[in-house]
């Protein structure tokens, strides 16, 4: 991730993919250990981390409740709104 983020031209931004895992197989259910898990190596592209993009697998009717604990959980550098995220990427 170090190579990914100081081979990029400056403004190069990225965007991840969200674990799998947590939305698929653990159906959002005790996501913290997975987040931990996962930010270890993606927060190491720091200010150019754009977006993390979940895909919800909604078996059960649960997702909309399940994805607000799970944003409550991501590191806060990742729940940055545009304004904090585009201050701080200055």
């Amino acid at each position: 991730m170090r190579r990914w983020r100081a081979g990029t031209p400056p403004g190069f931004v990225f965007a991840a993919k969200g674990s799998r895992y947590l939305t698929h197989m653990k159906r959002l259910l005790d996501p913290e250990p997975g987040l931990v898990r996962y930010f270890e190596p993606v927060s190491l592209l720091r200010h150019k981390l754009a977006v993390v993009v979940y895909f919800n697998n909604d078996v059960g009717g649960h997702a909309v409740h399940d994805a607000r604990d799970l944003i409550a959980m991501l590191p806060e550098v990742v729940r940055m709104d545009d304004a904090a995220g585009a201050a701080a990427r200055q």
